[in-house]
């Protein structure tokens, strides 16, 4: 967060953090992208592997989609990914 406020203002508003199937949880970006002030891009499937989900209708799936469109300054621009998995 620090060092993302340190960035200058032409690289930091370019700036979007995107949750990890390992390492960086949805709930763990969702915060760092609140109190940095930028975008976080959910991807689901990352999500389901790093909550071991059973499916996307999981509904901390629609919760975090909805919280991170809330880091987007205009939530019509939101963007998001989801991620094949190795099998399907």
């Amino acid at each position: 967060v620090d060092v993302i406020g340190e960035l200058p203002e032409g690289i930091r508003t370019r700036i979007v953090l995107e949750n990890d199937e390992y390492a960086y949880s949805s709930a763990a970006i969702l915060d760092i992208c609140r109190r940095a002030k930028v975008p976080m891009i959910f991807d689901a499937h990352h999500h389901v592997v790093n909550e071991k989900l059973d499916s996307f209708e999981h509904p901390s799936v629609a919760e975090t989609f909805w919280a991170a469109r809330e880091t987007w300054a205009d939530p019509a621009n939101q963007m998001v990914h989801i991620s094949n998995g190795r099998t399907h």
